[in-house]
């Protein structure tokens, strides 16, 4: 809230009243995306896909985060990176396909093991556990009927969702028309209504407005706030099952670089930190070679 909310509004309104942007929708025809930026973002939308499930298929994670990774992925590999954020479609695909994708993967280990995927799922747990139903492997077994009901409810679901979106495309964007004086007190309202109710104590007021200090900070010296949340969200997630990692052998940190799979993971996520370094080195290479 203080990072993305409380910051973006108050450095706005500094700035000054801005023009409303120009909403047309008159041009707006069928879904709003053309055959053509399907088959251009045929990767993207793949890789976005098994993203956002494979995401949402960890415990505790969810679409807050498979959005991010998504988008972020979208714009390393993208050939124009300087348009993201711009309102390019790469990005909206990325996200909204991971974002749709980790709804079912979130499923999968709430029903396979009884473990909630995200926060949506922890509560459908608890409501079949009050009424004694049991997530787990036996759960196939014992009320599979359960189980069909749960998936037909997702697939029903996204094409309500679909729907709803297809006839309200042409009015959702109405909401860009709004004067900003009017959309700012309501978001900074909301904003502190959200924080107190999280914890009923006023000193989320006080770590709402530091954090949107800290947001400004960040701008100054050009840090990007979107691994900032990542590292909020994994961080406690991080360190439980590290120390949990640590009591399973006696050899310290060492089995998490010499077991295959926990190597190969990090080794995945070292290629993924360096690679945007490689790939930037490697079109400047290749572009000072081409003006020679």
């Amino acid at each position: 809230m203080g990072l993305f909310a409380i910051k973006q509004i108050v450095s706005d309104y500094a700035r000054g009243q801005k023009e409303l942007p120009p909403v047309d929708m008159k041009n707006i025809t069928g879904f709003g995306v053309s055959l053509r930026e399907y088959l251009d973002n045929a990767v993207n939308l793949v890789r976005s896909f098994f993203i956002g499930l494979w995401i949402g298929f960890l415990p505790g994670m969810g679409a807050a985060l498979s959005n991010m990774v998504a988008y972020a992925q979208a714009k390393s590999s993208s050939k124009h990176p300087e348009k993201f954020g711009k309102g390019c479609v790469d990005g909206v695909f990325a996200s909204e396909i991971s974002n749709n994708a980790s709804v079912g993967g979130a499923l999968i280990p709430m029903v396979a093991l009884g473990i909630p995927g995200d926060g949506t799922t922890a509560i459908l747990l608890g409501g079949l556990m009050i009424h004694g139903v049991q997530p787990g492997p036996l759960l196939f077994t014992n009320n599979p009927d359960i189980v069909f009901t749960l998936f037909a409810t997702a697939l029903f679901a996204a094409i309500l969702v679909l729907l709803q979106q297809y006839f309200g495309m042409r009015l959702f964007p109405m909401i860009l028309k709004i004067p900003y004086h009017y959309l700012y007190p309501v978001i900074i309202v909301l904003g502190f209504v959200g924080v107190y109710v999280s914890s009923s104590t006023t000193f989320n007021f006080v770590l709402l407005l530091s954090f949107a200090a800290l947001g400004f900070l960040m701008d100054m010296v050009k840090l990007p706030t979107s691994p900032f949340i990542l590292s909020f969200i994994l961080g406690p997630m991080l360190e439980l099952n590290m120390r949990k990692g640590f009591t399973y052998t006696d050899q310290g940190i060492w089995p998490f670089f010499t077991r295959p799979i926990s190597a190969i993971l990090l080794a995945s996520a070292l290629f993924s930190i360096v690679w945007p370094y490689i790939k930037d080195y490697l079109r400047k290479r290749r572009r000072s070679k081409v003006n020679s």
